[in-house]
């Protein structure tokens, strides 16, 4: 469930603080979890209901708590993610790593 793919995910963060060798020697285990976490959000994107979205939803930020309508959240989320994708795409460009980070439309 959700509790333990965020254990998960903790424990590999950690992991990752102590060590940065770690995400290489440990990279398919990465990915496994990633393909989890993805399957994970796309559910739960599809079971949200319209009300839903209209309604308001309250998360932890900063040393408070910001409450907006959840679609409001859900684009904010989104385009994080979109921003983070950029990032690593700039990278893998500037180590001269082939990527099709650029085409993400065509897997839409």
């Amino acid at each position: 469930g959700q509790a333990a793919l965020a254990a998960e995910a903790e424990s590999l963060k950690q992991a990752l603080k102590a060590d940065p060798a770690f995400a290489y020697r440990e990279r398919g285990r990465i990915a496994d979890l990633r393909r989890r976490l993805d399957s994970e959000i796309k559910s739960t994107m599809e079971a949200i209901t319209e009300d839903a979205l209209a309604g308001d939803f309250e998360i932890a930020f900063g040393p408070g708590k910001l409450k907006l309508a959840l679609w409001k959240l859900l684009l904010q989320w989104f385009n994080h993610h979109t921003h983070h994708r950029g990032q690593v795409s700039a990278m893998l460009d500037m180590a001269g790593v082939e990527h099709d980070f650029s085409l993400m439309i065509d897997k839409i």
